[in-house]
């Protein structure tokens, strides 16, 4: 909603296209819109992560069947490493 506002306040002759918003669409039906549009996206309707990332940084939410208690395995996690590894990461 950020940009929204933004966009018609910088240009307010332009239209903000936001399917996934506008028609309340699930998950599935908004990677099924990107692929059929050939949008390139992170996603597939098989991964359980949602990850939202943009210049400001990385968010993500899991949709594990066993919420919440069900420990997540840690695919999804490129910024960070877990620190039981031992394994350190530095900026390049």
């Amino acid at each position: 909603m950020r940009f929204e506002v933004g966009i018609r306040a910088l240009a307010p002759d332009l239209d903000v296209i936001a399917p996934a918003r506008d028609f309340a669409w699930t998950r599935d039906k908004a990677i099924a819109y990107a692929e059929e549009k050939g949008l390139p996206i992170d996603v597939t309707k098989k991964s359980p992560y949602s990850i939202d990332q943009n210049v400001w940084g990385r968010a993500g939410r899991d949709r594990l069947p066993g919420g919440p208690l069900e420990r997540p395995d840690r695919g999804h996690l490129l910024y960070t490493a877990d620190p039981a590894s031992g394994v350190t990461r530095t900026r390049s």
